[in-house]
């Protein structure tokens, strides 16, 4: 409570009156501590925090738009055979419909105002950026990739840097404890640092088709697939991708077939071979081409059954994708997700929330308003940590494209 109280006050105070509330001698230099530790005395800085909540906002309006959509569909269904409706009724029913349109177009907007200020909330201004960057890339440069380090990246939202270890090997690194390695990294820079001791998972799942067109000929992203010979553990297909030499096929994560050369099935079986596994990324990407084989194809959609939707793809992104963007998936896990970009680097981003078990290779996606979703990449892997909360890293579209050498 006092290390809690002593932070916010820091906020408000001069560096002398804190040395007074802190009981420190007049030329104690505790007060950097807690300058430091309230994130580069914010009092100063040019651009204050932004912690508002737009996710939960943007889910909220998301909501209602799927919702007067099903309403929408449902009685379009109902206008199919007019014969069995009265005049009356028609109308009741077509300016129904017309209300919904209308009003999610308002829904519409109001989704790119609230996506407008979630990533301004990520925009620091230039001194409090370069402090940033200069902090980011001595963690890189310093720990990444040793004592178990595999990511660190800036939570400009929260202004922190999160640094995420694998406690199994950071049980054999040179650190005997735990409490000194955080120590190290806090002094280091001069943001605050938090460090998230969990492993990643790869997010398989058991492999069953629930589409709707079982044997799921044609395909479409968000449908179950697993290597052949599999004893349990499967992938979700990302997308479709077309290839300069092997022609049409899909995305999938590469942990599904790690060989580069095994046939993929759907769903689980000896026998229902789809495709054959022709590329795989490099050692830093988790990505797979599957060439399509034995007749079958797929349609350029992403079925996402948690929510409801069946998309037609359309934009493939090739930009950078700034942090507060807020996107979707959903795999062939128990739910689907929405939640926004808190960092994308050139091969990889993060997510602020939590895949669930079969979301491994799902479609990071961007519903429009036209029906249409653009692709932004590929789920990966998850990390959760009680307390603090969850995060799903994703491969970016365009890191993948490179990897794989696709056409599209």
């Amino acid at each position: 409570m006092r290390h809690t109280q002593l932070t916010l006050l820091s906020k408000k105070l001069s560096d002398q009156t804190l040395r007074v509330y802190g009981n420190w001698s007049p030329n104690s230099n505790m007060v950097k501590k807690y300058v430091h530790l309230s994130g580069i005395d914010f009092a100063e800085a040019k651009k204050a925090p932004d912690m508002t909540d737009y996710v939960s906002q943007y889910r909220d309006i998301d909501q209602k738009i799927r919702d007067n959509k099903k309403s929408i569909d449902d009685d379009n269904k109902k206008l199919e055979d007019k014969s069995k409706l009265s005049k009356t009724n028609i109308a009741i029913i077509e300016k129904r419909i017309n209300d919904k349109k209308g009003e999610n177009n308002i829904l519409w907007n109001q989704l790119a105002e609230i996506e407008r200020l979630n990533i301004e909330s990520y925009i620091l201004d230039d001194e409090t950026q370069a402090i940033f960057d200069n902090a980011l890339k001595i963690l890189t440069d310093n720990y990444l990739n040793t004592n178990g380090v595999y990511d660190v990246f800036a939570d400009n939202k929260y202004r922190e840097l999160l640094v995420f270890v694998d406690p199994e090997d950071f049980e054999n690194s040179m650190y005997g404890d735990i409490d000194v390695f955080i120590a190290e990294l806090e002094n280091a820079v001069e943001v605050d640092v938090k460090v998230i001791f969990a492993k990643m998972v790869l997010t398989s799942h058991t492999t069953t088709c629930t589409s709707a067109t079982s044997p799921c000929n044609p395909g479409k992203g968000g449908i179950s697939v697993s290597h052949q010979g599999s004893t349990g553990l499967g992938n979700t297909v990302g997308f479709k991708a077309s290839h300069p030499t092997y022609g049409d096929g899909f995305i999938i994560a590469k942990h599904e077939v790690p060989l580069g050369t095994e046939q993929v099935v759907q769903p689980l079986s000896i026998s229902d071979v789809i495709g054959v596994t022709q590329v795989i990324g490099g050692a830093d990407c988790d990505c797979a081409y599957i060439q399509l084989t034995g007749g079958h194809t797929m349609n350029d959609e992403i079925w996402a059954p948690d929510l409801g939707s069946l998309y037609p793809v359309g934009v493939r992104n090739t930009s950078f994708t700034p942090s507060g963007t807020i996107l979707v998936w959903d795999g062939l896990g128990s739910t689907g997700h929405v939640a926004e970009v808190v960092n994308e680097t050139a091969d990889q981003g993060s997510l602020r929330d939590g895949s669930s078990p079969g979301d491994s290779g799902a479609a990071i996606i961007k519903p429009q308003v036209n029906g249409d979703a653009d692709v932004y990449g590929i789920a990966t892997g998850t990390t959760t940590v009680p307390g603090i909360g969850s995060f799903t890293t994703y491969e970016p579209y365009d890191y993948i494209k490179s990897q794989l050498g696709l056409t599209w």
